[in-house]
């Protein structure tokens, strides 16, 4: 529904919606049920084999934020985000920000989360993981730290949670001396998430790494620095601190 008026959603095409009649100043409001993906393109989807959980994250990089929600899907464009989500209350639910359970859902067996409003962000900088995730918790210089993973996978985490956090540490102390401005997020979560695509994504807030960076052995010192860079697990560097 455009500015009241409501649109003909035959007219979308190619996942592009037109909007006739814009203003100077227009609301826009889509509702829309969309298909979880097993791709990694959008609301990606996994069951563990291990314990038969189901896992979901959001990958909205380069353009697949709008496989999930309407959006002026441009990189120049930024905007403030919320959302809300209904998931089963075994589950934990993350985001770019702060996520607090809001109470019981409409469904049985179900909470209502709230996530925090962003900074202004492009939209492909959005991500959400929900799941009955193992977390490790803690915070460095006020800031809510957090480590997750699958449940099968808890004892990797565990074992390694402690070097994990103190490189995320140290990278956060040298980003405070090198440029004198506090973190603007108010919360930073690493979420070890199944069949994600490159090594590691920045969402802000937020970083999602392949689960394959949670070794189940002993690995080299190589690899352990690996993974502390956040390098591409199969196609090169890529920083994600």
């Amino acid at each position: 529904m455009l500015n009241g008026r409501e649109l003909d959603p035959r007219t979308l095409t190619g996942g592009r919606l037109p909007l006739p009649g814009l203003r100077d100043a227009n609301q826009l409001r889509v509702e829309a049920d969309m298909a979880y993906s097993r791709d990694g393109a959008g609301l990606h989807r996994f069951t563990d084999a291990a314990d038969g959980e189901t896992y979901l994250a959001l990958h909205a990089g380069l353009d697949n934020a709008q496989r999930v929600f309407a959006a002026f899907d441009l990189p120049d464009l930024k905007a403030a985000i919320t959302a809300t989500a209904v998931a089963p209350d075994s589950w934990t639910v993350l985001g770019n920000g702060v996520a607090r359970r809001a109470g019981p859902a409409g469904s049985p067996g179900c909470l209502r989360w709230e996530l925090a409003a962003t900074p202004p962000i492009s939209s492909y900088l959005f991500t959400l993981v929900a799941g009955p995730y193992h977390s490790v918790r803690t915070e460095h210089r006020g800031i809510p730290f957090g480590l997750h993973s699958r449940r099968s996978m808890a004892g990797a985490l565990d074992r390694d949670a402690a070097e994990i956090l103190a490189v995320t540490r140290a990278c956060f102390d040298r980003y405070l001396e090198i440029f004198a401005e506090p973190y603007p997020f108010d919360s930073y979560d690493q979420a070890f998430v199944p069949e994600l695509e490159v090594g590691a994504v920045e969402n802000p807030g937020c970083i999602t790494f392949r689960d394959e960076f949670l070794f189940p052995s002993a690995v080299t010192q190589a690899e352990r620095q690996t993974r502390g860079m956040g390098h591409r697990a199969r196609d090169g560097p890529h920083v994600v601190r």
